[in-house]
């Protein structure tokens, strides 16, 4: 039983949040702390803890779970050093197309 608790709270789910049956302003939302994704103009997609999921449904919301995503250490190849996020930035900034290693992404030779 403590293994199936702890597996249920090492997973996040996808989530679908639209207001019951009545109006709701994001002031409704505040007390529940939910990292939020786009979705349709109709609802607010999230990603929701189940304990999330139960406070916004007490709270009136109708929650649609959509997937569920074990949470886990984050892959270390995704990670990059502030040096390299810094370039990157900057290399936005200035509108070029580069991965800000000097990379062109356009494939046409030139870099930014």
């Amino acid at each position: 039983m403590a293994d199936q608790d702890s597996d249920r709270q090492a997973t996040r789910f996808e989530a679908s949040i639209s207001p019951g049956d009545r109006q709701f302003s994001m002031a409704d939302v505040r007390g529940v702390d939910v990292d939020w994704m786009p979705g349709p103009r109709d609802e607010g997609r999230a990603m929701v803890t189940a304990v999330q999921a139960a406070a916004l449904v007490e709270r009136g919301f109708r929650v649609h779970l959509l997937r569920a995503h074990p949470v886990q250490p984050l892959d270390p190849a995704l990670v990059m050093d502030r040096e390299r996020a810094r370039a990157q930035l900057e290399d936005r900034l200035r509108g070029g197309g580069g991965d800000g290693e000097g990379n062109d992404r356009a494939g046409d030779g030139e870099v930014g």
